[in-house]
C-alpha cells in the first residue's frame, strides 16, 4: 500500500545531486526538451556572435543540455563541443551527434577547476540560461572557470532572463510540500549585476544589455508584442526586455 509523504511546506534547498536529478528528468522528456531556450533561439545566439566565431575555432557549450544550441552551430558550419554536469544530457548529445562531423564531444563537467578543460583553449565559449540556476556564493568560481579556459582575446556568451521575479514561477509538491521554482532557477539578474559580476571575473564587456530572442510562435504572440510596442512609443513607458544577453571578451 502507497504510503503518502507528510505534507510540509518547505523551499527546496538545491545541491548539485538534485540539480542533476532535475535536468536528468527535463532532457528525457521530450516534450519538455522540445521547448529547452537552446533550440529556440540558437540561431538568433548564432547570429549574434558569428562576427567573434571561426569556421575552424575551438567552441564549447557549457551547460550544453540536449544540444539545442551546437545542433545550430553545425548548422552553420561550426564546430562545438559540449559539457555538463547532468548525465543523461550528455548521453543524449553523444548519441544526437554520434554522425555529425563538427561534433567535438560531450562530457561532464569534472568539478571546478575542471582540469579536463585546458586553461586558455577556447575561442569561444558559450552558457545559455545556466547563471540563473547556479547558487549565488557558487558563481564566482563558475565564472572564473569560465575566463580560466577561453582563450585571450577569445568570447564568453551569455544569457539568462532579464529582471526575473522568481516568485511568479514557482510552484508546490502536492504530496510533501516541497517548494520550488518550475525550472529551477535561484539567481535573478540585471544588466548591471550581470556586468558587474563578469567584469570582476576578468572580461572586457563588449555587449550587455536586455532584449527579446524569442521568435513570436503565432500570430497571437506577434501582434501581442507589436502592440507594447506601440504602447511604449506613445506612453513613454519602457518595453520589458525578458532576455538578458552578455557577451565579453578575455584580454590578450
Amino acid at each position: 500500500m502507497h504510503q503518502t509523504p507528510e505534507f510540509n511546506k518547505h523551499e527546496v534547498v538545491w545541491n548539485q545531486e538534485k540539480i542533476n536529478r532535475f535536468w536528468d528528468y527535463f532532457v528525457a522528456n521530450k516534450g519538455l526538451l522540445d521547448l529547452s531556450y537552446a533550440k529556440e533561439v540558437g540561431d538568433v545566439v548564432v547570429k549574434y556572435t558569428k562576427c567573434h566565431l571561426k569556421k575552424n575555432g575551438k567552441n564549447l557549450d557549457y551547460g550544453c543540455g540536449g544540444g539545442g544550441l551546437m545542433a545550430h552551430l553545425f548548422k552553420e558550419g561550426y564546430p562545438c563541443e559540449g559539457r555538463d554536469t547532468s548525465v543523461d544530457s550528455v548521453q543524449t548529445c553523444r548519441k544526437r551527434f554520434a554522425h555529425e562531423t563538427l561534433f567535438r564531444g560531450a562530457d561532464l563537467l569534472q568539478g571546478m577547476p575542471d582540469l579536463t578543460l585546458a586553461s586558455a583553449a577556447y575561442d569561444m565559449v558559450y552558457s545559455l540560461e545556466m547563471v540563473e540556476h547556479v547558487p549565488i556564493d557558487v558563481l564566482p568560481y563558475v565564472l572564473a572557470e569560465l575566463y580560466r579556459i577561453v582563450k585571450p582575446d577569445g568570447c564568453v556568451f551569455i544569457t539568462t532572463p532579464n529582471k526575473e521575479n522568481l516568485d511568479k514561477y514557482k510552484v508546490i509538491c502536492p504530496d510533501c510540500g516541497c517548494i520550488f521554482h518550475r525550472v529551477q532557477h535561484v539567481n535573478r539578474f540585471t544588466d548591471a549585476k550581470l556586468r558587474e559580476l563578469m567584469e570582476h571575473a576578468g572580461f572586457t564587456t563588449l555587449r550587455c544589455e536586455g532584449t527579446y530572442m524569442q521568435k513570436d510562435k503565432n500570430v497571437f504572440y506577434g501582434a501581442k508584442r507589436i502592440f507594447n510596442k506601440a504602447e511604449s512609443f506613445l506612453t513613454g513607458k519602457k518595453l520589458a526586455n525578458p532576455h538578458l544577453v552578455y557577451l565579453g571578451r578575455r584580454a590578450v
